[in-house]
């Protein structure tokens, strides 16, 4: 049979440090560690070289409209320009008169309106009877239109009645009137003469009832004077 087991004995010096063994395989990696402080700026560094420029943008929106700057120092008046065509001359509206001239060309020389008789006057005045020369009392015209031919007498017809007639080369026109007592005026507002170039006229001044327009003759004499409107037409 196996005997009791003895004491320990006293432990032998310790042996030489044999060679080192391989690496073991890495550890699994711990956590992160808290992170450190900020360390201070590095200073900038030297600009660098510009890079090439990029495509433009898109057009913005029109801004709003500034204020109006002030008014500019007037320029220099330029060139006077090339003179223009001469205009056409437009229509020219005057007024005809004449009469018997009063006193001393009138009844004081027999050249008036005599009851019983014709008288005719021209524009500008003057005046001859039915038996001189006739031709001598008119006027000739530009073409126009002539219209209110208006008469003042000196003295009423007394009896009967003066009548007024304008004459266009010795045939009655469209304007008359007549004058009868106590009246020394009349007018005709409505009716007109159209003349031509060269037309004549006169105004026949009937004392006697036997003219263009005869009433019934007076019995008086009377100076005469006549006006009328007379527009010249352009073509």
């Amino acid at each position: 049979p196996i005997g009791l087991v003895g004491p320990t004995g006293p432990q032998g010096p310790t042996g030489a440090i044999g060679d080192t063994g391989p690496q073991g395989p890495a550890g699994q990696t711990g956590d992160p560690g808290p992170a450190g402080a900020i360390g201070a700026t590095g200073d900038v560094g030297p600009v660098g070289i510009p890079g090439p420029a990029g495509p433009a943008g898109p057009e913005g929106p029109p801004g709003p409209t500034g204020p109006t700057g002030p008014t500019g120092f007037a320029g220099p008046t330029g060139p006077t320009g090339p003179v223009g065509a001469t205009g056409t001359l437009g229509d020219q509206l005057s007024v005809l008169t004449g009469g018997s001239l009063g006193g001393t060309v009138g009844i004081g020389s027999g050249i008036n309106l005599v009851a019983g008789d014709l008288l005719y006057l021209p524009p500008g005045g003057g005046a001859e009877n039915a038996t001189d020369d006739y031709g001598a009392a008119e006027t000739p015209m530009p073409a126009g239109t002539m219209s209110n031919l208006t008469v003042d007498v000196s003295t009423t017809p007394a009896t009967g009645d003066y009548v007024f007639t304008v004459m266009i080369d010795g045939a009655c026109g469209n304007e008359t009137c007549t004058i009868t007592s106590p009246n020394t005026s009349c007018n005709d507002p409505t009716n007109t003469d159209v003349l031509v170039d060269g037309d004549r006229v006169s105004i026949e001044a009937d004392a006697a009832g036997t003219g263009c327009n005869a009433g019934v003759a007076a019995t008086s004499d009377t100076n005469v004077s006549w006006s009328g409107l007379y527009l010249i037409t352009t073509p």
